[in-house]
């Protein structure tokens, strides 16, 4: 009871959004301290009413803003009508920005009014993050995280508004990496690991059409490994069916990928990164062949919402791969991992998913949930060398406490039940999930895990005095904890050590795992303004043979 008590403690603060504030307490936390300093009414303070003129005039400003932003979308979506090919994937991308700008611009001025109608109301400080919605008070957001710069304003005014969004708002809503009917290797021009050296490849990814509505949607994908010498590819063909913001989609595709499940560990570029320059390779990999069929509903919501729900059939045959390249362009006398046995053969299964985003997409992650259900049926009447059922839960909330400070939290649970192949056991520890531990120093049929992190936003130092403002000035403090824990199920022989099953993991589903010891770790980093480059240090708890003192983390993307 006590995990599950730790559980609620951690994540209690992401139950509710945060409340607007119209009055501070003596208790109030400090980070909302200069809200109070609009308490005097603004009819009868001098310096109030000079501020509610700008209000008055930016709210002017907002108008002329969101009646051109409307006039470049009816232009664009005459121009999608009569374009052809890549031209229709340009102006795509342009409609989605044009019309998160348009989204933007109305909850902006929405807000705005709703102030402005309120005798004595205070207006908020922070001039560039106008975006109330819900009631909820939004002053917190830091623009830049998701809003670009407009490099000048109308009539040749500074504007201080940004209405440029990161083209993942709608394409196709940043969800979770779903493994194995979904792979991010194989969207790449250029990668690099042990296995296959230098990578180079084309690809056509994915993607959702909301505007344009083509009949068929094609994807593919070809590539060649130079140090095994290997050709990969992959090709699909997709007919989706466009209704009121939904898209329901039948799709087939044929793949031959050298893949990793750990995709949701570490993130392809950064891997790339690592391997190149500092011999550290954090996928392990196995060759995956067939194809795959299945059904899937997009549902595009109010504002940042996306749902996806999803079945397939997933028909492979995986093959081990062994290591072939050693060179790095740094990392002195250090060798790359050996790569660890798979259990190779046929592995036909029913592929379940259920996806929910409200984050925004990718480049945001500043508020809002991402989550992702995964259940694998392998086996029974679709046959196959393997039977087991493999659930993975996934959730994720990015929660702002105030303008200054994020609480961002990720739980995950994974259970098993049957003959596990190997390639489907969850490991645990070092970069991804318990980062003050050895890589992938447990592992097991079941397992979960809880990260947690607070970050201080820039802001707080910047408007600090002192050491601290030019210590932290244009970075972010990220104080960090983690917990996870696994079933500890070892491989097992099943058969004979000739058997191509040999090390599979005989698995029962259940939570029992929770009864096994926990392993835990805190931490701090300095990371850059939306936390995807961070350097820190984090320090095991709960010391095993292997994990004693404090580990250096250093990571090119967010861990969740």
């Amino acid at each position: 009871m006590k995990h599950y008590a730790l559980l609620f403690f951690i994540f209690a603060p992401f139950a509710a959004p945060v409340p607007a504030e119209t009055t501070v307490s003596a208790a109030a936390a400090p980070c909302d301290l200069p809200i109070a300093a609009h308490a005097p009414a603004l009819q009868t303070d001098a310096d109030s009413l000079d501020r509610l003129a700008a209000l008055r005039q930016r709210l002017e400003r907002l108008h002329r803003r969101l009646d051109t932003v409307t006039v470049r979308l009816e232009d664009l979506r005459k121009r999608l009508e009569q374009c052809t090919g890549r031209e229709r994937d340009s102006i795509e991308t342009q409609i989605a920005r044009e019309e998160a700008a348009a989204d933007r611009l109305e909850r902006s001025i929405a807000a705005l009014e709703e102030r402005l109608s309120k005798p004595g109301a205070p207006p908020g400080e922070d001039e560039g993050t106008i975006g109330e919605q819900s009631g909820r008070d939004l002053s917190w957001e830091d623009s830049t995280d998701t809003w670009e710069w407009d490099e000048e304003g109308e009539e040749g005014e500074e504007e201080p508004y940004s209405w440029k969004p990161k083209p993942y708002k709608k394409y196709p809503g940043g969800f979770t990496f779903v493994f194995p009917i979904e792979s991010r290797l194989a969207e790449t021009f250029f990668r690099y690991n042990r296995v296959e050296g230098v990578f180079i490849g084309f690809a056509k990814a994915k993607r959702l059409y909301w505007h344009s509505r083509p009949p068929l949607v094609g994807t593919g994908s070809i590539g060649y490994g130079f140090a095994n010498h290997r050709w990969r590819y992959g090709l699909g063909l997709f007919a989706p069916l466009y209704l009121e913001n939904m898209i329901v989609e039948f799709g087939v595709e044929g793949h031959s990928y050298t893949d990793s499940k750990d995709q949701w560990i570490v993130d392809r570029d950064e891997n790339t990164a690592t391997a190149f320059f500092a011999r550290e390779d954090f996928m392990d990999y196995f060759g995956r062949e067939g194809f795959s069929t299945g059904l899937s509903w997009y549902w595009r919501g109010p504002g940042s919402l996306f749902v996806r729900v999803s079945a397939s059939y997933v028909h492979d045959t995986y093959e081990n791969l062994g290591r072939r390249t050693n060179w790095s362009l740094f990392g002195g006398g250090k060798s790359f991992r050996p790569q660890p046995l798979i259990n190779p053969g046929n592995l036909n299964s029913f592929v379940f998913t259920a996806a929910v985003n409200t984050s925004g997409g990718i480049a945001s992650y500043a508020h809002g949930w991402n989550a992702v259900a995964v259940v694998e049926r392998a086996g029974g009447f679709v046959k196959g060398d393997y039977a087991f059922t493999q659930a993975t839960v996934d959730i994720r909330r990015y929660q702002p406490l105030c303008r200054w400070v994020n609480l961002n939290g990720r739980v995950r649970v994974g259970l098993s039940d049957g003959t596990i192949p190997l390639q489907r056991l969850i490991e645990l520890g070092g970069i991804g999930t318990l980062p003050g531990f050895r890589f992938k120093e447990f592992s097991g049929a079941g397992a979960a895990l809880v990260n947690a992190e607070i970050l201080l936003r820039n802001p707080i130092f910047k408007e600090s005095k002192g050491w601290v403002s030019s210590s932290f000035f244009g970075m972010n403090l990220i104080l960090f904890a983690d917990w996870g824990v696994t079933d500890e199920v070892e491989p097992s022989r099943i058969v004979s050590t000739r058997d191509f099953r040999n090390g599979a993991v005989e698995s029962t589903a259940g939570f029992g795992f929770f009864d096994n010891r926990w392993y835990s770790d805190i931490g701090f980093a300095i990371g850059n303004t939306d936390g995807t480059v961070r350097i820190g240090v984090a320090w095991p708890l709960s010391r095993t043979e292997h994990s004693r003192s404090a580990r250096f983390v250093l990571r090119l993307a967010r861990p969740f």
